[in-house]
């Protein structure tokens, strides 16, 4: 098998992209009822589209962070994977309000999008915390 390695890089990013598929489906199955018999995109196209958004999202902060894990200090990780994982949900989000009075008419797509940005903050988050190694702070007060 190609990851048989415990520091493989496509461990390092197969695993945690599978818990992110699995979180948003998780999370979308629980919003279904809610967009279910809704037109446009509150409904479960709107819902599908933005659990799509933020994986995709996701899964590039996720690959970045893998890649960088051992090369950048852990909070330059994860700072930068956050700004990865908002630009694209929360930018969609500010064109669509921008729109104004109009703009309400994806109040339910919003919505979606920010409940999955907010599930994959959580997640992305505590992977990012179990990538630290437990002796960081102590390897750090022991070098000064």
């Amino acid at each position: 098998m190609i990851d048989d390695l415990p520091s493989s890089p496509i461990r390092g990013f197969v695993r945690p992209a599978l818990v992110f598929v699995g979180c948003v489906c998780a999370v979308a199955l629980l919003l279904l009822p809610l967009a279910w018999g809704r037109p446009g995109s509150g409904g479960p196209i709107g819902l599908a589209a933005a659990a799509a958004i933020c994986l995709a999202a996701g899964w590039l902060a996720e690959g970045v962070s893998s890649m960088l894990h051992r090369s950048v200090a852990p909070l330059g990780v994860m700072l930068l994977s956050m700004g990865i994982r908002i630009s694209v949900p929360l930018g969609i989000c500010l064109v669509l309000a921008a729109q104004g009075a109009s703009g309400r008419q994806y109040l339910a797509f919003i919505g979606y999008l920010l409940t999955f940005y907010l599930v994959t903050l959580a997640l992305e988050t505590w992977l990012t915390v179990k990538r630290v190694p437990r002796n960081s702070s102590h390897s750090n007060h022991n070098a000064h």
